[in-house]
């Protein structure tokens, strides 16, 4: 991973990994498992016009470009990285962050200049397009990972909503809010607890149909392979 990236940058990160991933003696004949989650800057930082205009560039961050993005980075993968199983990972809901509440001065500070396009712009209509642009993304994955030119004998691509579950939760005063503690102290990226459980949950997600559920209130049991159902679900 690479800090503050946005799906125009996917191309260049999967140029820098099949590099990698050749220097490994019999890369071509073993099979790989990448997976793929990007869009939370594209959303976040690039989807407005904030303060933070003069500091970072502009990219196009519309469903159309997203999309775009995705499929040259597998489009290169595809072509140079044979016998590999790509997991594209829908980006987590940055608008449930708006929920939280009795947030520490520290996290009002954080979340405006991590996310000006939520908490640095006034009204509704900014949180109104990143979460159709959440919802875009989401959509356009699904479209990518049903394209018969990204499932072959010998490369193949899946999509899991794992990351994009509701986040876990906690009661105050009376009513189920997002539960801050297991975020980090900006109260935006997640604790190592919370990146355990996700973890857990798209391990299990791969041996299990696409409509199970995830839950990130608990630590699930880990899904082994049996001889019932040996290999991962494509």
């Amino acid at each position: 991973s690479v800090s503050a990236a946005v799906a125009e940058d996917v191309l260049g990160q999967a140029h820098r990994l099949v590099v990698k991933v050749r220097m490994i003696p019999g890369w071509k004949q073993k099979w790989k498992l990448v997976s793929l989650l990007i869009g939370h800057n594209d959303l976040c930082l690039k989807s407005c016009f904030s303060f933070l205009d003069s500091l970072v560039s502009r990219v196009r961050v519309e469903p159309e470009d997203y999309e775009r993005n995705i499929r040259r980075a597998l489009d290169y993968l595809s072509t140079h990285l044979p016998n590999t199983l790509v997991v594209l990972l829908s980006p987590a809901d940055v608008t449930a962050a708006l929920a939280l509440v009795d947030k520490p001065p520290v996290c009002i500070l954080s979340h405006t200049v991590e996310c000006p396009c939520l908490f640095a712009t006034h009204g509704e209509q900014a949180a109104r397009r990143v979460k159709w642009l959440w919802q875009s993304y989401g959509s356009a994955l699904f479209s990518i990972s049903q394209d018969p030119a990204y499932n072959r004998d010998n490369f193949t691509v899946e999509y899991f909503r794992t990351v994009a579950a509701d986040p876990p939760t906690r009661m105050e005063g009376g009513r189920t809010v997002p539960d801050i503690g297991l975020l980090a102290p900006d109260c935006f990226h997640f604790t190592k607890k919370l990146q355990g459980r996700i973890a857990r949950n798209l391990w299990n997600n791969l041996f299990q149909p696409n409509n199970q559920t995830v839950n990130f209130n608990e630590d699930p049991q880990l899904v082994c392979p049996s001889q019932h159902n040996p290999y991962f679900r494509t």
